[in-house]
């Protein structure tokens, strides 16, 4: 995948990045500073089968913020940080494999419409793999849904932190725009948007993976990140 490493020593510097889960550290496409979009889904999700309970536990409480994700005393299993490793998920989707295997289909839809969309205004990228570069990339919480495809069942500490969490990213990459792929996250945001980023132009559309993406009233999904691409970006 042709991801820039050039922000990492900031993004690092933020203490859950660089002391706790390093697997959540944005995906930053070579191309992002030509058109400065910040594309921010909803979670990661994990099989609450594939769990202990104590982790489930732990996942579902505050602590997993503050818990280092090498820590195999409290997360054994390794599917556990290998369902959030933001930028091979990334890598993996666009490619269509996980080391061999197919990729859940969730994943595929969530980076490869948006990169489509891209492409069918700007067709002269050629390929949705070089579009996605385009983009800077993560998820809104900053923990896994335990619940395979569905909404993440978020609590006020977790929104709260969600909206923390971003303020600090978007201070190391400055983004121009930040498209929500997601309007739970987007309506979670709003609720708890620190005032630095009340000047920031953001917007919000449907789910890639939703049945409202592909609906044509132009309101909800497709339609409607193709407006904002439109609106903001000129590419030669």
């Amino acid at each position: 995948m042709d991801t820039i490493y050039d922000y990492d020593n900031e993004f690092k510097k933020i203490e859950f990045y660089g002391r706790f889960h390093p697997e959540y550290l944005p995906y930053v496409g070579k191309n992002y500073d030509k058109t400065k979009i910040l594309l921010c889904g909803e979670s990661n999700y994990i099989k609450e089968s594939e769990l202990e309970p104590d982790e489930i536990q732990l996942i579902k409480s505050t602590e997993w913020y503050t818990t280092n994700s090498g820590d195999k005393e409290k997360l054994p299993d390794e599917n556990c940080i290998d369902w959030c490793q933001n930028r091979k998920i990334i890598s993996s989707a666009l490619s269509g494999k996980k080391n061999g295997d197919s990729i859940p289909r969730a994943h595929y839809n969530m980076y490869i419409k948006p990169a489509i969309v891209f492409l069918d205004i700007f067709p002269q990228i050629g390929n949705p793999w070089d579009a996605y570069t385009y983009f800077a990339s993560m998820n809104y919480y900053q923990k896994p849904a335990v619940r395979t495809g569905k909404s993440i069942e978020s609590t006020i500490e977790d929104n709260q932190f969600a909206a923390a969490n971003l303020s600090r990213v978007v201070n190391v990459l400055k983004p121009e725009t930040i498209i929500f792929l997601s309007k739970k996250s987007y309506r979670a945001f709003k609720a708890n948007e620190p005032d630095e980023l009340k000047e920031l132009d953001i917007d919000a559309c449907a789910h890639p993976t939703c049945a409202w993406w592909n609906r044509d009233n132009g309101n909800h999904g497709r339609e409607l990140f193709k407006k904002i691409i439109k609106k903001r970006i000129t590419i030669a």
